[in-house]
Formats: structure tokens, C-alpha cells, sequence
């Protein structure tokens, strides 16, 4: 959002990071930003006119901003905690009984109304804005044939890519060596990449 909105001047920019042990890394990318970086507690205690969050955790805080809007970091409803959805299970968007977020984002027609499926169902609350990341990997389609090049795979190649989440449920926990070694086990003309998160 910032990268979409640091040209108008009208606004100003600011970051927090939540306390808690996912953050490895954070501070040194607000600091690629050129952001300044203010401490969680005393950022909960400014009237922030817009108070964006990339993730769960400490939103409630934020009383005085004038509006809360939730935009998911991964790929939206599907992934559990906790028994719930992760994204809009009610230990994640409720508080109180009372919705956290003024609104929360969605990629897709299709995301907002799986999102709505799910209790407590935030209806009204969704807003379709499509996905930056996806639009730049489209964007890929065109150099589609130097981006295989560089990755080493040839023109006959089948190209496939493991992109796993962190944690000991994700896909390297459960299956890792296990799977690399049947990754090593395929045709030539099979090509594996795969994309680690960056916690593991």
C-alpha cells in the first residue's frame, strides 16, 4: 500500500511492528521503506487517521484510529488456527462481539464471497482490490521464456514449483525430505523449485 500511495503528498507514513517472534527481518524492510518506525506501544496510543494491518495481533489496540483495515499477507481464507479460519475466524476479527477491522481486503470476487461463508460472516466489511503480487507475476507471462532461462529450465521442461508456509504443519515440516527425495526421483524433463518461507 505504501508503494501504491507514498507519491501523494497529501499523506504521511508510518510503521509498528507487533511484538511477537515472527518479526525476523521486519524492522531492516520498514528501513528499505525509508519509513519511520515507531515503538507498538506508543503507536497504539496515536489518532492515526488509517491504521493498516498485514496480519492479526494488536489491531484491537489501535482504539483512536479513525478506521482499521485488515489486508491479508498470504492467500486469503483456507489456512486454520486455533480450530478457525486464520483470516476471518472470530478470534481473529471479533472482539467483544464487535467487528476489530472497518474493512478487510480481498484479492477476488471469488475470496470476498468465500470470506462471507465464513462465520461470523463480515459482510458488508469486504472490499475487492485485487493483489499487487499477482498482478507483478502476470506481468512475469510476457518474459515468461528469459524467466525459465534464468531458473535453468529448458523449453520442453515442466516446471514445477513447491511453495511451502512456515511451522510444523507446513508442507517442509511434514513432508521435506520425503519430498525432495521424490523430486529427485522424477523424469529429467521435470524441473522442482522450490520456495521455502522465509521463517524456515
Amino acid at each position: 500500500m505504501h508503494r501504491l500511495l507514498a507519491s501523494d503528498d497529501r499523506l504521511s507514513f508510518a510503521a509498528t511492528l507487533a511484538p511477537d517472534r515472527f518479526g525476523r527481518g521486519c524492522e531492516a524492510e520498514v528501513g528499505r521503506w525509508g519509513l519511520p518506525l515507531v515503538p507498538f506501544e506508543a503507536a497504539t496510543a496515536e489518532p492515526w487517521d488509517l491504521a493498516v494491518f498485514c496480519n492479526h495481533g494488536g489491531a484491537h489496540l489501535f482504539a483512536r484510529a479513525g478506521a482499521r483495515v485488515f489486508v491479508p499477507h498470504g492467500v486469503g481464507a483456507g489456512k486454520q488456527a486455533l480450530g478457525q479460519d486464520f483470516t476471518y475466524g472470530p478470534d481473529f476479527v471479533l472482539r467483544s462481539g464487535e467487528p476489530i477491522y472497518t474493512a478487510m481486503f480481498e484479492a477476488s470476487e471469488e475470496g470476498r464471497e468465500r470470506a462471507e461463508g465464513i462465520p461470523p460472516r463480515p459482510a458488508g466489511r469486504i472490499r475487492v482490490v485485487g493483489d499487487l503480487e499477482t498482478d507483478e507475476f502476470l506481468a512475469v507471462l510476457a518474459r515468461r521464456a528469459t524467466a525459465r532461462a534464468l531458473l535453468g529450465v529448458g523449453p520442453e521442461d515442466l516446471l514445477v514449483l513447491l511453495s511451502a508456509t512456515w511451522g510444523d504443519a507446513g508442507m517442509l515440516a511434514w513432508h521435506g525430505p520425503a519430498l525432495l527425495k521424490s523430486a529427485r526421483r522424477l523424469p529429467g524433463h521435470i524441473r522442482v523449485v522450490l520456495k521455502p518461507h522465509p521463517h524456515n
